[in-house]
């Protein structure tokens, strides 16, 4: 659906319906796999680190309570893509691993993920997709800090 007027929204409404449009074709991809956002960064960031993490480091990336990575380790220990267990360099600590069927997931989550980011892409030239991407840093940087200032 086109908006006749879509000239006329102000800048943060217009960034607020590219990023629920954009999230909805992201989510349309995780559905295929039955996984949320936040199952599908804990698995990236697992990945990113090797395949294991403590529990508090997954807790800190994701900007989320405890009690919530609690619930997504357990429903994703649940469907075999982790395992939990008590690190043994810090008996507090909780070590979240990637099973290979995590592992698996990840890369096919992955692929998809891409072909999304180049579905998102598609309207732009190179050097314009760089510097969008360039200008919403800035402006993620800007509102970072003035989010702290609050």
């Amino acid at each position: 659906m086109h908006d006749k007027h879509i000239d006329d929204i102000p800048m943060g409404a217009l960034l607020g319906r590219n990023a629920h449009l954009s999230r909805a074709i992201i989510e349309a991809h995780l559905e295929i796999y039955d996984m949320t956002l936040s199952q599908t960064h804990m698995l990236m960031k697992l990945h990113e680190s090797g395949g294991q993490a403590v529990q508090s480091r997954l807790t800190e990336h994701l900007h989320v309570k405890p009690s919530t990575v609690n619930g997504l380790v357990e429903r994703m220990e649940e469907r075999g893509l982790v395992t939990r267990a008590t690190d043994p360099n810090d008996g507090r600590q909780r070590l979240i691993t990637l099973t290979q069927r995590g592992r698996t997931v990840h890369h096919e989550l992955k692929a998809g993920l891409d072909a999304g980011e180049a579905r998102l892409a598609a309207c732009f030239t190179p050097e314009e997709h760089k510097t969008l991407r360039d200008l919403l840093i800035r402006m993620a940087r800007h509102l970072e800090q003035e989010r702290d200032l609050c």
